[in-house]
């Protein structure tokens, strides 16, 4: 196209190649004015694609785009999280490619991808992988918090919770499990965590353990009460096994087992430990196991040696099991706890699938 542009002026007594001329800057023109539109940035970027969060954009007036910091729980209003913006000349963004960006926060830059075109995917901490770099824990995998901004994008396990399903389930679980607050360094809402015994008077424990700290030995003594049946114990066992656990490991394994005749299921829970000098090795893994044998894994932790005193893992404790919608349907409520943060979260269990529905709450030091 350019050879021609450059001779067509050499031909221009020449009617031929004066229509040939008109065709060709006709399909230049066109292709020009192609270029030269705007950017389209609509979609759903991760920095992860398998992440359970990331950043919602969709188109807005003005040729500006809103951009979202979103997670199970909802997304930002738009304009709320960044302000509105055009992104291509925008100092705070870098346009690698089509389908890449870099955002700027204080700490410096995140690269993010597009995953999907579609602005409001399914997010769900029980589909993230089991992290296999060492630094992670369970399926709701902590990310790097350094590469993220402002303190909702720092901890996924707060995000904005904006729709009237997750304020429903939120206003449920501060009535019935949320202590002083605010608590701790959290935000308003925050909520002291401390107090677990809040089972529903419904849910029957079949087995449970306690531990309790032994100053003299500098470590922690736990005791199994109740007796899980053969079968689960097998289960979980199992389970454990296939996040690295050996079976004849020299450590100690704790099991809990609850059910609920308004289930139809058993929610299972594998503890292990063992105190290695100043380190712990820990596994576990929180299940769902129907009448059948069939088995949803809710939560895992690979087996993993870290530090005693400052733990670089996340493990999970029952709280209940309660219908945290009022929809008649038993949801699994979960206490998540890393170094100095714990917080809720609620999974739905239904027709052998489980999702989570609500992240949140509790506090962070």
């Amino acid at each position: 196209m350019a050879t021609f542009l450059k001779i067509g002026p050499l031909r221009i007594f020449d009617m031929k190649s004066r229509l040939t001329a008109f065709a060709f800057s006709a399909s230049f023109l066109f292709l020009v004015a192609g270029c030269n539109r705007p950017a389209d940035f609509t979609g759903f970027w991760k920095a992860n694609c398998t992440d359970a969060f990331g950043v919602q954009i969709k188109k807005q007036a003005g040729n500006l785009f809103s951009v979202s910091f979103c997670g199970p729980g909802g997304c930002f209003a738009p304009g709320e999280w960044q302000p509105n913006t055009p992104i291509v000349g925008d100092p705070k963004y870098r346009v690698l490619n089509p389908t890449t960006i870099e955002i700027g926060h204080e700490q410096g830059w995140t690269q993010y991808t597009r995953c999907t075109t579609d602005t409001n995917p399914p997010l769900d901490y029980a589909t993230m992988p089991a992290p296999n770099t060492g630094t992670g824990s369970g399926t709701a995998s902590e990310p790097n918090r350094a590469t993220l901004g402002a303190q909702t994008e720092k901890d996924p396990h707060r995000p904005p919770c904006t729709d009237a399903s997750c304020r429903k389930i939120r206003d449920f679980l501060k009535k019935h499990y949320c202590g002083e607050s605010p608590a701790g360094n959290g935000p308003d809402e925050s909520c002291d965590l401390r107090d677990r015994a809040k089972r529903s008077a419904d849910v029957k424990v079949i087995a449970d353990y306690n531990c309790e700290w032994n100053a003299s030995k500098d470590a922690a003594e736990c005791t199994q009460h109740g007796q899980l049946t053969p079968e689960l114990q097998n289960i979980l066992g199992h389970e454990l096994r296939q996040l690295g656990l050996p079976a004849k490991a020299p450590g100690e394994t704790y099991f809990t087992v609850w059910q609920s005749d308004r289930a139809g299921w058993s929610l299972g829970q594998a503890y292990y430990s063992q105190r290695i000098g100043s380190d712990i090795e820990l596994c576990e893994v929180v299940a769902v196991i129907d009448q059948n044998e069939h088995v949803i894994v809710l939560r895992k932790l690979p087996l993993k040696k870290t530090d005693v005193d400052v733990p670089n893992v996340t493990d999970w404790t029952l709280l209940d099991l309660a219908d945290t919608r009022g929809d008649g349907h038993m949801d699994v409520i979960l206490v998540g706890d890393a170094y100095e943060n714990h917080w809720l979260e609620v999974i739905s269990v239904h027709n052998g699938s489980a999702k989570t529905i609500f992240s949140g709450l509790g506090y962070y030091l």
